[in-house]
């Protein structure tokens, strides 16, 4: 499901193109001033007085860290050649603090070659960059404040408004204010379209600098949450677009997810696409709850017409926020510390400090014990790759491909496709795909196209039109399976008696709890739910443990295998040999991601209405999209009605274009 944020506008006035509507205040010239940080920490700590309407102002900075050594802007040249540059000049310029005396109060500033940045006060926000053309180091300041019209809502037949009522169900019974929150990290692959450049100026270095900057003030916002966006790398779409920008939102998103995952391999959690518009009819959009995959993470955000640097941040910020859990605030119920909560309507319109609601932290608390976020714990490695822009012969479809049926010796189609150009055959209807005959013609309507895995996958069938099969689609999470003994899960009908099948051997079945409350209690290499032990409660969700029916003793290469007396089974529960142990656990992993096979799968049932996630043995209710297909009520148990997941973006997205139809949620 997509979620469209906001905005349908017309704005005016700009911090960051051409701005006419600035409302000046003064010029300064920023003191640099020595503090007992400083003193103590100087490569991490600085300190300015910064005189703002007579007054001077103490403002405290520390050292912002989001670029790493190899972090690279790419852009081209007017023959459309990529080049690259290294960011590693700009990684100790960041800097974010507060202004002393005033609680309220954040700060975000780049402090090479003068300060450039934002103030925020309780309601107020001011923006301080330097006048270069004036020697010494004069700076001007004035009033960050978009100059924001609404205009009529579009799409409004396509749209419709979030449900308070779910989100009061689980806020009450679901409080994890105890929870404590830990660092973690979004590494993002920044791409700034042409319109956005040219608008910003249409230099490489004045862009990057901005796009630095921007970024710093989101850091700053997300301070609350101990979470860090960090910029992977920058490219520059410098001469032309690489994707048309033009058509509803979740097109656009589409083909952006389309290149993204064809060509921008370099290591990130998502990837965002910066562009700019004048009279848009969105302002972001991207898929909500997606961003460890590998697939729909991204997201569109519009700089528009009037929009300052700062309320742009903020809207980055909320499609963010959507990525990580958080939905939109219910002011009824929702509260923050300031007037203006982060994920509500007016904070793109408000200057000053935003806070993030209860509502907003319980939502990312939950998310983040619950959906699986252990990817943003890790710093991926500081590898610049750049994926090539095709490659005939792999057989993919790919920009500039009519087909692409494999290599010489392996293509599937030697009649249609030439396999060394990638290029159909003289008079060929189609070239290559599930959906083209070996005579080079496309399969009626209705042919099987791509086999069910099992009950919880859906059979797929061309569509009389096209080459390449329709994209996968399954049941939605938390349908249920193998004669309700068992959850679909992710595409799959998570049942412990077949993940013993598997691990085991044939005629293994799940054992009973008696079992797992036994085993995983062990804290050991054969029963624990990560790091220790499995409470009580998720005893269930460690350690596949298994019934083992037979007299003689599980044989598989590499399986290191327990047997356990428990009343009339005898439970069973291994490990693989080629583990390596963490140093400072007696356990196998330390984390959900680095779970093997022989941990119970995600979605796999641990009680009445309950299944497994990340070691926790959570309600089905919580984490059911109601919005979603309902196989049973909606597609009579055929499925026949496609569902926008990230199961959707594969390589042939083109096709989820024109097959699939998706709602859309206005923001406000």
């Amino acid at each position: 499901m997509f979620l469209l944020l906001g905005l349908l506008t017309v704005l005016r006035g700009l911090h960051g193109g051409p701005n006419l509507h600035k409302k000046f205040l003064q010029t300064t010239i920023p003191e640099k001033i020595s503090t007992s940080e400083a003193i103590t920490d100087p490569e991490n700590n600085v300190a300015y007085v910064i005189t703002i309407g007579g007054n001077p102002y103490f403002v405290h900075l520390t050292k912002q860290s989001f670029l790493s050594s190899a972090s690279v802007v790419y852009f081209y040249d007017k023959n459309d050649i990529q080049h690259h540059q290294p960011l590693s000049a700009q990684m100790d310029c960041s800097y974010h603090g507060y202004v002393a005396g005033f609680p309220n109060s954040l700060v975000s500033l780049n402090i090479c070659s003068g300060l450039r940045g934002t103030l925020q006060f309780k309601n107020i926000s001011y923006a301080v960059e330097p006048v270069e053309s004036v020697s010494g180091f004069m700076h001007v300041i004035y009033e960050e404040k978009s100059d924001i019209n609404p205009i009529p809502l579009l799409l409004k037949n396509d749209t419709y408004s979030y449900e308070s009522s779910q989100y009061k169900v689980r806020k009450s019974s679901e409080r994890l204010s105890h929870t404590k929150l830990s660092s973690r990290y979004i590494d993002m692959y920044i791409v700034v379209d042409k319109n956005l450049f040219d608008y910003m100026g249409s230099d490489i270095n004045t862009v990057t600098q901005k796009i630095i900057q921007i970024i710093g003030l989101v850091n700053t916002m997300f301070i609350q949450l101990k979470l860090t966006v960090r910029i992977s790398s920058i490219e520059i779409w410098s001469d032309k677009n690489k994707i048309s920008t033009e058509g509803p939102p979740y097109n656009v998103l589409y083909k952006f997810l389309d290149w993204k995952y064809k060509f921008a391999s370099q290591p990130h959690h998502t990837a965002y696409l910066f562009a700019f518009k004048e009279n848009p009819t969105f302002i972001g959009v991207t898929v909500p709850g997606e961003i460890c995959g590998k697939i729909a993470t991204g997201g569109v955000a519009l700089y528009l017409v009037g929009l300052s640097l700062e309320s742009y941040a903020v809207s980055i910020v909320q499609l963010l926020g959507l990525n990580v859990g958080m939905s939109y605030d219910n002011t009824e119920i929702c509260h923050c510390s300031g007037d203006v909560c982060t994920m509500t309507p007016e904070a793109l319109q408000s200057g000053g400090v935003k806070d993030f609601s209860t509502c907003s932290l319980d939502d990312f608390k939950y998310f983040a014990a619950y959906s699986g976020i252990e990817c943003l714990h890790k710093i991926l490695p500081d590898e610049p790759v750049y994926k090539q822009r095709k490659m005939c012969g792999n057989g993919i479809l790919e920009t500039g491909e009519q087909c692409d049926c494999g290599t010489v010796k392996e293509c599937t189609h030697p009649d249609c496709c030439d396999a060394r150009t990638c290029l159909k055959k003289k008079d060929k209807v189609c070239g290559s795909g599930a959906c083209c005959t070996t005579n080079c013609k496309i399969k009626p309507r209705n042919t099987l196209c791509r086999k069910a895995v099992d009950e919880c996958d859906f059979e797929e069938f061309c569509n009389g039109n096209q080459s390449i099969c329709v994209p996968d689609a399954y049941a939605r999470d938390g349908e249920l399976c193998e004669s309700g003994d068992a959850y679909c899960y992710k595409g799959r009908c998570r049942s412990v008696n077949r993940q013993c099948n598997r691990v085991l051997g044939a005629g293994s079945r799940g054992a009973p709890y008696a079992c797992y409350d036994e085993v995983n209690s062990r804290s050991d290499r054969y029963g624990n739910c990560g790091r220790g032990i499995c409470e009580f409660s998720r005893s269930m969700c460690g350690k596949l443990v298994c019934a083992w029916p037979y007299k003689t003793l599980v044989s598989r290469p590499n399986l290191s295998v327990i047997y356990t007396h428990i009343r009339d089974e005898i439970c069973a529960s291994g490990f693989l040999n080629a583990e390596k142990l963490p140093r400072d656990t007696f356990t196998t992993v330390q984390t959900p991601e680095d779970r093997d096979e022989t941990f119970v799968e995600d979605g796999s049932m641990c009680g009445p209405e309950m299944y497994c996630v990340n070691f926790s043995c959570v309600e089905v209710k919580y984490l059911m999209d109601k919005t979603r297909c309902d196989n049973a009520r909606h597609c009579a148990s055929k499925g026949g009605l496609y569902l926008l997941t990230a199961s959707h973006f594969r390589e042939n997205l083109e096709v989820s274009m024109m097959d699939t139809r998706t709602k859309l949620v206005k923001a406000f």
